[in-house]
């Protein structure tokens, strides 16, 4: 199966069991990068700051898809931007 570049925004409650679930799954080959605790294979830690249109278009730009696990305040900025 392909590697696909998942980016994961948050570091929240929900984050550590949807990795669990996206890890053992084998869907994206375990190649996660989100903000979070590097526990995972292959994951990259990055500091983001949604509310920054061009740092957020950038980091999504290497993406094949994104996860927005962030206060839903944040979540028009990013499907904004992922379009």
């Amino acid at each position: 199966m392909a590697s696909h570049k998942v980016l994961m925004l948050g570091t929240g409650f929900v984050t550590k069991p949807a990795l669990d679930i996206l890890s053992e799954s084998g869907i994206f080959d375990s190649r996660i990068r989100r903000i979070s605790l590097g526990r995972y294979k292959d994951d990259t830690l990055i500091s983001l700051d949604v509310t920054n249109e061009q740092a957020l278009d950038a980091e999504l730009a290497k993406h094949d898809l994104v996860i927005s696990l962030i206060p839903y305040t944040f979540h028009v900025t990013v499907i904004k931007s992922a379009i």
